[in-house]
């Protein structure tokens, strides 16, 4: 289990005993973004980084730069990581090299969730839309917006590609 915190640190637990088996820190702002996959955690931070940690030795293999604002929201799937951030863009990376392999630009406000399923990237920001993404190429490939859309402020999207 991994639990990230305000404090700026990220704690591995062994979900038997209680026990904190890692503490790891590096991240020099609150903690705003949490996902796990296998032995590896990656954060995403205030402080505009995301930190990909093997949390089996509790040791950072790679701090993602890319990001003007905080990270809100990241998933996992597969090698790839996507992450939305307050700077209204969205950055897919490669989780075994750290480098950077598109940035989605297309909102005008703070992206505030995002929903991963390895060939679509789904986003949701303040500006009032969700776009669908192809993280292959980068591209927006719909916008969903309208007056019947929630109220300026919504948290979570999750998106189901087959509803069959």
């Amino acid at each position: 289990m991994v639990s990230g915190s305000t404090d700026r640190t990220l704690r591995v637990w062994d979900a038997e005993t209680g026990v904190c088996v890692h503490e790891l820190t590096g991240h020099t702002s609150t903690v705003r973004s949490l996902q796990v996959k296998g032995t590896v955690a990656v954060s995403g931070s205030r402080d505009t980084t995301l930190r990909v940690w093997d949390i089996q030795n509790g040791t950072c293999r790679f701090v993602l730069r890319g990001h003007t604002d905080s990270v809100r929201c990241l998933e996992i799937n597969g090698d790839v990581v996507v992450s939305g951030s307050y700077d209204c863009t969205l950055i897919v990376w490669d989780m075994n090299t750290g480098k950077t392999l598109h940035k989605l630009v297309g909102h005008i406000d703070k992206i505030y969730s995002l929903s991963f399923d390895g060939n679509v990237v789904v986003s949701g920001s303040l500006d009032r839309t969700i776009r669908i993404w192809n993280p292959k190429n980068g591209q927006c490939t719909r916008v969903l917006e309208g007056k019947l859309f929630h109220s300026p402020f919504f948290m979570f999207l999750v998106f189901s590609p087959s509803l069959s």
